[in-house]
């Protein structure tokens, strides 16, 4: 799956608008276990919910195995990749499907092969 300048803005256009997400961009490979670490607020779970496909995006693309997403449901397409919204546990055997792990909790994150930080909207790569 590969995000493309992901931007979530609620109430767009309104006195009270919030951006919640700003340019993220992320390749995610079949396998991976990438875990999302950020403060409460920060847009873990609206990043979750527009790659699950649950959500769309106010703009940028998606797409996934190459083809262009954008505007599917995920009910439409039925990705391999297990969303995780704060986790209190791992499962205990690792899955053996692509992860994508959204905490604010830095143990649990360090599970993650490759660990994002997200911070007032934006992604950055911290460890994996």
């Amino acid at each position: 799956m590969q995000a493309s300048h992901i931007r979530k803005v609620y109430r767009q256009g309104q006195p009270d608008q919030h951006l919640a997400l700003d340019n993220i961009s992320l390749q995610i490979y079949a396998g991976d276990f990438i875990t999302i670490l950020g403060p409460q607020g920060a847009g873990k779970t609206t990043l979750l919910l527009i790659l699950a496909l649950h959500d769309p995006p106010t703009s940028g693309d998606l797409y996934y195995e190459g083809r262009l997403v954008t505007g599917l449901t995920n009910a439409d397409l039925r990705p391999d990749i297990l969303f995780l919204d704060e986790p209190t546990a791992l499962p205990s055997t690792p899955p053996d499907q692509t992860v994508i792990l959204a905490t604010a909790d830095p143990e649990i994150a360090a599970h993650g092969s490759a660990i994002y930080r997200l911070t007032e909207g934006r992604l950055t790569r911290i460890g994996g």
